[in-house]
């Protein structure tokens, strides 16, 4: 492990621990970092998807499948909740 690791008491840590450390520093970039600054290339890349080739299609045809249940009519609390009706 790396010496800041060591200085910081990080390498004592279980590893369920410094997965939680992990995620709670990943969530702090999201609330206090400020977004990268992009080149000039990149915001040109960005504006103007390249639409030279069409997309390809079914791609993942045949890597998933939808459980029979996932059609059956939804409970009714959850009906409610999406119509806004209760807590």
């Amino acid at each position: 492990m790396s010496s800041l690791l060591n200085a910081l008491g990080i390498d004592r840590l279980s590893v369920e621990e410094r997965v939680q450390l992990a995620e709670a520093i990943w969530d702090s970039l999201e609330t206090e970092a400020e977004p990268l600054p992009l080149t000039e290339s990149q915001k040109q890349e960005l504006a103007t998807p390249d639409r030279s080739t069409p997309r390809p299609l079914g791609l993942a045809r045949g890597l998933g499948k939808i459980h029979e249940s996932f059609f059956d009519p939804l409970p009714p609390e959850v009906e409610d909740a999406f119509r806004g009706i209760g807590e």
